[in-house]
């Protein structure tokens, strides 16, 4: 496992064309009282560090700190990009790297507004070039065990997210600030452009309160043991 901003020019002249390139994706948006704006990032870091540990041959690309984050625009210090400028800088990253004949290049997102740029992407790229390009994001609440009551709203800054970043940076985490909020879910949300941002006054939605570092422990192993299954199954590793 190599990091590409501790490598130096000696050093990745030796990647071979079976280097397995790992991208970390996050944003730089709110996760309410108690979790830091890089959340997402976090995630995304833990998890391609947890999947390259154990994969020969890894090279970690620098974490891509901004994704589409166009619901929380108005709260200060996010930074949103729109979608369409993801997907080509996803793509100018992808041709790069492709350039090196790698064994295939692995987007691991932490942001699920970053998810469907990287559905376009990859069909994109199919069409473009013989890339072996994967993408994984986190979190999404039907993969996971939880002891809230999921809705469909249950997305943010809420148990599973929580309890991630008690396992990765618990020293970042505020549990006396992580409070429950279920926001209501007007009719026409998903079919307007009413957003998350103008439904929740905590920037909440779910029970953080509930969180535990155990649980993050949890959520990443099944999701490090489903990224390495589909790897082996596309005998990536």
């Amino acid at each position: 496992m190599k990091y590409a901003l501790e490598t130096n020019r000696l050093e990745t002249e030796k990647i071979t064309n079976e280097a397995i390139f790992m991208l970390p994706l996050g944003s730089l948006e709110q996760h309410g009282p108690h979790l830091p704006l890089g959340t997402d990032c976090y995630i995304a870091e833990e998890l391609s560090k947890r999947v390259s540990a154990k994969t020969e041959n890894s090279f970690i690309l620098p974490t891509l700190p901004f994704g589409y984050s166009w619901v929380w625009r108005d709260i200060p210090c996010t930074v949103t990009i729109k979608e369409k400028t993801l997907e080509e800088l996803l793509k100018e990253i992808a041709r790069s790297i492709y350039r090196f004949k790698p064994k295939a290049l692995i987007v691991i997102n932490g942001h699920l507004a970053n998810k469907t740029a990287l559905k376009y992407v990859a069909r994109d790229l199919a069409d473009e070039i013989s890339l072996k390009f994967f993408y994984f994001s986190l979190p999404e609440i039907n993969k996971f065990p939880m002891d809230s009551n999921p809705s469909s709203l249950t997305i943010h800054a809420e148990e599973i997210e929580t309890s991630l970043m008690l396992a990765i940076k618990p020293d970042l985490v505020n549990m006396s600030l992580a409070k429950p909020e279920y926001p209501s879910e007007p009719k026409s949300y998903g079919v307007s452009a009413l957003s998350l941002g103008t439904l929740s006054k905590s920037g909440v939605f779910g029970d953080p309160s509930i969180a535990t570092k155990e649980k993050g422990e949890t959520y990443l192993e099944i999701m490090t043991n489903f990224i390495l299954s589909v790897l082996k199954e596309e005998k990536i590793i």
